[in-house]
């Protein structure tokens, strides 16, 4: 059976992360020397902000005018109609910021 077979990875069995990697290699074992590394110092404590002081705000940029259709228009039925409704409100558009 495969399963007894020498030359055969058992590619489940193991994962990578197994020292040696299952194939009869140590030279990837790990080093289990101790941390020669210090600890490290604790933070020092964070100070205290006032409250920052809040630079005024630029005025914004004039508002323009608003548009009102002058009665209520229902959205087209089919895609067609909407894609000529469109168009039409684009070339509006257009018009307008010509005018202005």
């Amino acid at each position: 059976m495969s399963h007894d077979d020498p030359f055969t990875i058992d590619l489940f069995g193991n994962t990578a992360l197994s020292s040696g990697l299952g194939l009869g290699v140590t030279a990837f074992a790990g080093n289990f020397e101790p941390d020669d590394d210090p600890h490290p110092s604790s933070p020092a404590p964070a100070m205290l902000i006032a409250a920052a002081a809040r630079a005024p705000s630029k005025p914004g940029r004039e508002r323009g005018s608003n548009f009102y259709l002058a009665d209520d228009r229902g959205l087209a039925q089919g895609w067609k109609e909407r894609a000529r409704d469109n168009v039409a409100a684009i070339r509006l558009a257009a018009k307008i910021e010509a005018d202005e």
